[in-house]
């Protein structure tokens, strides 16, 4: 396999739980590697199992051991990669100014999703996340798309629908919150009209 290269060309937190779907997390990781794109790992106990179970290997449990483990068998420079503990609170995934700025947990149990969702910071994992939400890594923003796509984006309603859940968590949003509102109502108005025609025309009801 052909050694990748050992200047990031960016940083992400990939995070592997104790759901089913290994294989998706272990390609993930060797495609984000194969990019040279910076892996922050965070690996939980149940992963370690499904992983044995799924995917036929043993990870190792310390995280020097696992990094050099991983390192080895994707052929990477180490600087792409970094394994930490799910006790490792000093690690950049924990730090608000040093954290990437996105993450994917892949593959996600509904524990991990369910704790992400209420804000639980109880172990490394949660915490990433955490951290990754309060810093703004969720639902990107509309400046970073070209003029053009701004103005095709401006006439997607979910759009308007997406600032108002991202205000909720952050507390920041691309639009005004009175557009939105207006928007969201406006299509709700709209499709609730639309079925109620429908409906009196009978179309697809049965007799």
């Amino acid at each position: 396999m052909t050694e990748y290269g050992s200047a990031p060309r960016a940083e992400i937190t990939l995070a592997f739980t104790g759901a089913s779907g290994a294989p998706y997390g272990w390609r993930l990781l060797e495609l984000l590697l194969a990019q040279q794109i910076k892996v922050h790992l965070l690996i939980s106990s149940a992963a370690r199992v499904v992983f044995a179970t799924e995917h036929d290997i043993k990870l190792a449990g310390a995280p020097d051991k696992c990094t050099e483990q991983l390192v080895g068998h994707f052929h990477c420079a180490p600087a792409l990669l970094s394994v930490y503990g799910k006790d490792d609170w000093f690690s950049p995934v924990a730090s608000g100014s040093a954290a990437p700025k996105k993450m994917v947990v892949c593959p996600c149990s509904t524990g991990t999703l369910s704790a992400i969702a209420q804000g639980a910071s109880d172990n490394l994992i949660e915490r990433a996340a955490d951290v990754v939400l309060k810093e703004g890594g969720v639902f990107y923003s509309l400046t970073l798309l070209p003029g053009f796509w701004q103005q095709v984006a401006a006439l997607n309603p979910i759009v308007y629908m997406v600032n108002a859940f991202r205000y909720g968590f952050l507390g920041y949003t691309d639009v005004s919150l009175w557009l939105a509102l207006a928007v969201v109502v406006s299509f709700i108005v709209v499709l609730f009209s639309y079925a109620m025609y429908l409906i009196n025309k009978g179309i697809g009801l049965r007799s």
